[in-house]
């Protein structure tokens, strides 16, 4: 079928934080109105651009300490939707503190309860990359 208008595709640039202990990791369950609704996601920081050399600074805001380590970082992650394209990257976290440490609307959950809870097709595949599902 023939469409008038093009579609417009915006970009979206979605910085996870995997931030666990050997036993436990945050999650927060996505609450937004979209396809991704009630499913389960590592913290999030979305950002208009690629997250580059301001990362350190920009996580340190967004968990509220200085007191982690940058462990690694993936590679950007691209999924294509019908209007979206979405770039995703994971940042590995390592926080000093992590048994006192508490994040805004996540919650700390067992890494062997980790595969009851649902989450989107990219982030479920890293986290088997990680040997956590």
């Amino acid at each position: 079928p023939y469409r008038k208008t093009k579609i417009k595709i915006k970009s979206r640039y979605f910085n996870y934080l995997l931030i666990k202990s050997k036993k436990e990791i945050f999650i927060a369950k996505r609450t937004g109105n979209d396809i991704w609704k009630n499913l389960y996601e590592l913290p999030l920081i979305e950002t208009q651009k690629p997250l580059k050399k301001n990362a350190i600074e920009i996580i340190s805001k967004h968990i509220s300490t200085k007191n982690f380590h940058l462990q690694s970082s993936s590679e950007e992650i691209v999924q294509l939707l019908s209007h979206r394209k979405i770039h995703f990257r994971f940042f590995e976290v390592e926080l000093k503190n992590f048994s006192s440490f508490s994040l805004a609307n996540t919650q700390k959950v067992k890494l062997k309860s980790l595969s009851r809870f649902a989450f989107p097709k990219t982030i479920h595949l890293v986290l088997e990359q990680k040997s956590l599902l």
